[in-house]
């Protein structure tokens, strides 16, 4: 067997024990900031839900921008598109949290939230995948940019 051939086996064995090691950056975290973040997704799908324009008009910063990524190639509108009757996630599609996912480094954090919802005439529950950019302006955390992801069927668990 040539030296090419063993070195070759080896990564192989090896790849399968390696993975890259997910933290956040040394002095990026708050006391407390983690709390904020998970109060903060929740306050925004709850206005989102409820339509209280007057919430979500607190939590998102004036020039925040929306990303609708089941439109065909995307969409990016201005934040304000959330304060409309018909805005994305509201009403029947505005989901409820299932998970969060925060990276947070310093002033700014990024939120990845699997949502859940059973649209109207459904039989069964859809998700979603969404992505939050977030930012520190005052000592609060404000929303920045939003990415909400389509609606797909969802496994029963």
């Amino acid at each position: 067997m040539s030296a090419l051939h063993l070195l070759t086996g080896l990564l192989l064995v090896a790849a399968p024990a390696c993975h890259l090691e997910e933290r956040q950056p040394l002095g990026s975290i708050r006391q407390g900031d983690e709390q904020a973040l998970e109060s903060l997704v929740t306050a925004v799908y709850t206005a989102l839900a409820t339509r209280d324009t007057g919430a979500l008009d607190s939590l998102v910063l004036p020039a925040a921008t929306v990303a609708l990524t089941a439109m065909g190639e995307g969409y990016l509108l201005p934040g304000h598109v959330l304060l409309e009757p018909e805005a994305p996630r509201s009403g029947d599609a505005a989901g409820r949290v299932v998970r969060t996912d925060i990276r947070l480094d310093g002033d700014l954090a990024v939120v990845r939230v699997l949502a859940a919802a059973r649209l109207s005439g459904a039989a069964t529950e859809s998700e979603a995948s969404d992505h939050l950019t977030l930012v520190r302006r005052g000592g609060a955390w404000r929303v920045a940019h939003l990415v909400f992801g389509g609606w797909r069927g969802r496994a029963s668990i």
